[in-house]
């Protein structure tokens, strides 16, 4: 991966309401343009987005508020190894922050998890992953439901498209799966992971905490 990868904090949608955590999200200076366009869309008055702006404009110390205090807005992050996915006809259970789960599943799953050491040390198993067909299931009547749109985790990361009468889902950032203090740790976990806990990363910010 020869591109420059940056570093973003954002509110973690995934999280019980009453509470407040941050949560890391990576990825290329395209990867955030898409992100922060999305983003724009879905809140116009975003504050990260005006101060992505201001980023753009060369204020590279730019900051933005995350957990009541002024955060810089992108910093450098490296990655460190990378395993590709690619899946079909996939099937698996997603449980939420409140411990409730649901089966879902998807046509194809294609796209890469990678390690990166963020800025501070800390190396972050994250994902960007393309869904096709995406559902899950509907607990009342066990049929499935297509994810097609409509989120509650944090704006601009996941969105949809249609093409060829298929909805395909996509982060336009990578998801953080899991976070360690080595290298060793972070890589161990990257080669011997079920796929699914890299899915399951994504689709936090399509269920948020519900």
């Amino acid at each position: 991966m020869s591109k420059q990868y940056y570093q973003i904090k954002l509110f973690d949608y995934s999280v019980p309401a009453f509470c407040s955590f941050s949560k890391r999200y990576f990825g290329s200076a395209s990867n955030f343009d898409q992100f922060m366009t999305d983003f724009e869309t879905a809140v116009p008055d975003s504050e990260t987005v005006k101060t992505y702006k201001e980023y753009k404009s060369g204020n590279k110390s730019a900051k933005h508020n995350v957990l009541f205090h002024k955060e810089e807005l992108l910093k450098t992050a490296q990655p460190i190894a990378v395993k590709k996915i690619s899946e079909n006809e996939v099937e698996w259970t997603y449980i939420n922050c409140h411990g409730c789960d649901c089966k879902i599943a998807a046509d194809n799953i294609k796209g890469v998890a990678v390690v990166f050491k963020a800025d501070d040390g800390v190396f972050v198993v994250a994902s960007r992953l393309r869904f096709i067909n995406a559902r899950y299931e509907n607990g009342f009547s066990e049929q499935y439901t297509l994810l097609n749109g409509f989120t509650m985790g944090h704006p601009g990361i996941v969105n949809f498209k249609s093409k060829n009468d298929n909805i395909i889902m996509c982060n336009t950032i990578y998801s953080p799966c899991r976070e360690f203090k080595t290298e060793t740790d972070a890589v161990n976990y990257l080669n011997s992971q079920p796929n699914s806990n890299c899915y399951n990363a994504v689709l936090e910010d399509v269920f948020g905490d519900g």
